[in-house]
């Protein structure tokens, strides 16, 4: 990232995320759900790569939006905590999911305060880019995590052409911007590329 770029983890762009995450919470599961990106391609593929049966498992969902996935989680039989920087998205997560699911705002950015050993498993999708320094979460994630827990993330990855904001090559970090136009409400999002192109698959 270059040094004249604002550091992904700076007050202002973890505020500017949270604002435009508000704004877009009461149309996110609506526009998402059954769209392209996140509900045919992200989502399927976060999913296939959870260890199953979830039943009475304990997971996290870091980063749980509207909560779609602590939503899916549940009903496969979870135990489910959902964090999320925005206190509008866990409003929504909260109607969606009613009293089954443990939900709270939580940044990512900062330690979780989770007890060590908690958890079966975790799932952070589509989220850590928005962070420069992923060693925060990941720590979090691996002290709550039992012996023998899992974690399945997904990241931004180079399938698609690099956003028209991107300059640097192929295995450059740089912070970027995308407008998003989802129904009536548009937002401009800062986040970190860390190659050309954005959006999907899951690592493991």
């Amino acid at each position: 990232m270059s040094r004249g770029d604002h550091l992904v983890t700076s007050d202002a762009h973890r505020a500017a995320t949270r604002e435009a995450y508000d704004r877009l919470a009461r149309v996110w599961s609506a526009t998402t759900d059954h769209g392209a990106w996140n509900g045919l391609l992200e989502r399927p593929a976060l999913r296939s790569a959870i260890p199953r049966p979830l039943q009475s498992a304990v997971v996290l969902d870091a980063g749980c939006g509207s909560g779609a996935q602590c939503e899916w989680m549940a009903d496969e039989g979870a135990h489910v905590i959902g964090i999320d920087l925005s206190p509008e998205m866990i409003k929504q997560a909260q109607e969606r999911c009613g009293g089954g699911v443990r939900l709270m705002v939580g940044d990512l950015g900062e330690p979780l305060a989770l007890e060590p050993g908690s958890l079966d498993g975790v799932t952070c999708s589509l989220a850590l880019h928005y962070l420069e320094d992923w060693s925060i979460p990941l720590e979090s994630f691996a002290q709550a995590l039992r012996r023998g827990g899992w974690a399945v993330i997904s990241l931004d990855h180079p399938f698609t052409p690099p956003l028209p904001t991107q300059r640097g090559g192929y295995f450059d970090r740089e912070l970027v911007s995308d407008t998003w136009t989802k129904a009536d409400v548009t937002v401009t999002q800062k986040f970190l590329a860390t190659a050309a192109g954005s959006r999907s698959p899951v690592v493991r």
